[in-house]
């Protein structure tokens, strides 16, 4: 297929901040392009087709949308619509638009008749300013981490999570592999007035002890995992009361409370700290603050 525009899902509310957008290819080289607002969100249209084969096999093109702050002051997330695809997680839907070509053959556009192409898909979001050397891409990994379940009574409860495993998603975008590197520790960014009720951390249904810290981007758990390469693991923290996960996870990103984490594995110059928001629950009347558009 052919590539002509892109469409980004967008609230009309937001539409008023647009101050502009740019395209630049894998060179660098920025290519003229115009905006326009749909039903969608944002459309934009590039000067021309651009075919598969000018894309170069492991090269991408860099979309940079400028919003005013004044209108959408949050710089964590694009003020998309809520994704139907990656539901209960930070994220955008976008689309592909372009023409069907012949089969072999990226610069033989079919004729009209047939269908255009509208290729869907999702753009996450990482709420944390990476400042570490090491490869900070949720994308180089196959570990995810998500939000399993939230078990309370009235004097205790339970926040479970799930570090999960699929090698089919990496894309190997940083500067070194971390696609076959173990999880040896996991950093969760939580809400510090959390951490007196906190009792017990359980990896895999064992035990752990955990440390606690203090860095630039917040308060964390420091948890070994250990997790041996190809395998997921389960993760419960245990209360001695009756904590919500958003009272855990209270950084808000767009309409999600969320919990950033890395996965930390690797030394030296090879080390992985692969970077995401685990979102636990969807805020109803979200408060506009900070989020950085994410991934790959």
């Amino acid at each position: 297929m052919t590539m002509n525009s892109i469409s980004m899902s967008m609230t009309d509310e937001a539409k008023p901040s647009l101050m502009y957008s740019k395209v630049y290819t894998y060179t660098g080289q920025v290519l003229p392009s115009d905006n326009t607002f749909t039903d969608y969100g944002l459309e934009i249209t590039l000067p021309g087709m651009i075919y598969a084969n000018a894309l170069p096999e492991g090269q991408f093109y860099t979309i940079e949308i400028a919003l005013d702050s004044n209108v959408w002051p949050d710089n964590r997330i694009f003020p998309c619509k809520p994704s139907a695809n990656e539901q209960g997680i930070p994220s955008c839907n976008y689309v592909v638009h372009g023409w069907q070509t012949e089969p072999g053959d990226a610069t033989a556009v079919r004729d009209f008749s047939y269908p255009e192409c509208c290729p869907t898909g999702v753009s996450n979001f990482c709420s944390q300013v990476i400042t570490t050397r090491c490869n900070p891409y949720l994308s180089d990994s196959p570990y995810r981490l998500i939000f399993d379940s939230n078990i309370t009574t009235d004097t205790a409860s339970e926040v479970n999570l799930i570090l999960g495993f699929d090698d089919s998603r990496v894309l190997n975008l940083g500067s070194h592999d971390c696609s076959r590197t173990p999880i040896e520790e996991i950093q969760l960014y939580v809400n510090p007035y959390s951490i007196s009720d906190l009792k017990s951390v359980h990896i895999g249904g064992k035990q752990v002890s955990i440390a606690t810290r203090t860095d630039n981007e917040g308060f964390l758990l420091s948890i070994p995992s250990n997790v041996e390469f190809g395998t997921g693991v389960t993760i419960k923290l245990a209360y001695g009361a009756a904590v919500g996960p958003s009272q855990v996870c209270s950084d808000l990103v767009g309409s999600y409370l969320v919990c950033t984490f890395q996965l930390v594995g690797g030394k030296g110059d090879e080390k992985c700290c692969s970077t995401g928001d685990v979102a636990v629950a969807s805020n109803p009347a979200p408060i506009v603050r900070v989020a950085t558009p994410w991934d790959m």
